[in-house]
C-alpha cells in the first residue's frame, strides 16, 4: 500500500481537484488527513466496519463492583467502541460469560450490594473511560477477559504508510472522495458516490462473515432451578 498522501492526493482526483500525476498542495493533504481521521472515527462505531476484535486480560477486586476501562481508567487501555464479552476466569478450562445488561435491566436488580461470583455487568458507555458495573459484587480476585471493538487506527502523519486489510484502501480513497468534495465547493460524481457505497459495503459484508447467526435458548428453559425474571438470578 502507498501512503496517506497518495490516498489523499488519488482522493482529490477523484473529485477532479487535482490532475493525472499532479501532486496535492501540502495544504490540501493536511486537510485531507483531518478529515481522513473524522471518517475513520465515523467509521469505528459503525457496525462491521472495525475488521477485529482486541483480548485484553484483567483482574477483579473483591468488594468493588465497578472498574472502568480506558486510557485513565482502572483497565488501562484504548477506550473500546463496543464491548462484545466478558468472560470471568475461574481456572484452567473453567470459564463463564456475563450476561452484558442495560441501564433498564441493572436498575430491576433490588439487592445491588450482594456478593458473590458476578453473573452479569452492566456497561455504561461512559467517555474517556467506559465504566462498567459487576453483580453479584465479586467476593474474590478473578481474573476476566475483554472482548471489545478498539477505534480504527487515526494516522498522524501524510508520510504514514497506509495499513489496512484487503479492500479498505479503495473504501478509503472513494468515500473520503465524497467527504471532502463538499470543501472544495464540489460534489463527488454519481459514479463516485457509487463506488464509495459499494466499496464500503464489501468491507462491512466481510467483517460481518464472523457474525455467525446462532439460535439461542435462554437458560431459564434449561434448568431444573427457579429463576427470578426481575434479577435474572437462579435460586
Amino acid at each position: 500500500m502507498g501512503t496517506i498522501r497518495d490516498l489523499i492526493t488519488g482522493s482529490l482526483r477523484l473529485i477532479e481537484e487535482v490532475g493525472a500525476g499532479e501532486a496535492c498542495s501540502a495544504e490540501s493533504a493536511q486537510d485531507g488527513l483531518t478529515a481522513l481521521n473524522a471518517m475513520l472515527g465515523t467509521w469505528s462505531i459503525q457496525g462491521n466496519l472495525v475488521y477485529t476484535e482486541t483480548t485484553e486480560a484483567f483482574s477483579l477486586t473483591a468488594s468493588d463492583p465497578t472498574k472502568t476501562i480506558g486510557p485513565t481508567g482502572d483497565f488501562v487501555t484504548t477506550r473500546p467502541t463496543r464491548i462484545t464479552a466478558i468472560v470471568v476466569n475461574y481456572g484452567t478450562n473453567n470459564e463463564y460469560k456475563l450476561r452484558i445488561v442495560d441501564a433498564s435491566e441493572y436498575a430491576l436488580i433490588n439487592d445491588k450490594a450482594l456478593s458473590g461470583d458476578p453473573e452479569m455487568v452492566y456497561v455504561d458507555g461512559n467517555f474517556p473511560n467506559m465504566g462498567m458495573t459487576f453483580w453479584p459484587v465479586p467476593n474474590r480476585t478473578q481474573a476476566v477477559t475483554i472482548y471489545s471493538q478498539k477505534p480504527l487506527g487515526e494516522y498522524s502523519s501524510i508520510n504514514d504508510t497506509l495499513t489496512a486489510p484487503p479492500g479498505y484502501e479503495r473504501a478509503f480513497r472513494y468515500n473520503l472522495a465524497v467527504e471532502i468534495a463538499p470543501e472544495y465547493g464540489k460534489s463527488a460524481s454519481a459514479d463516485v458516490k457509487s463506488i464509495a457505497v459499494s466499496s464500503k459495503a464489501a468491507v462491512r459484508a466481510q467483517n460481518g462473515l464472523n457474525d455467525m447467526a446462532r439460535m439461542r435458548v435462554d437458560d431459564a428453559l434449561l434448568t431444573p432451578r427457579q429463576f427470578n425474571i426481575l434479577t435474572g438470578r437462579y435460586y
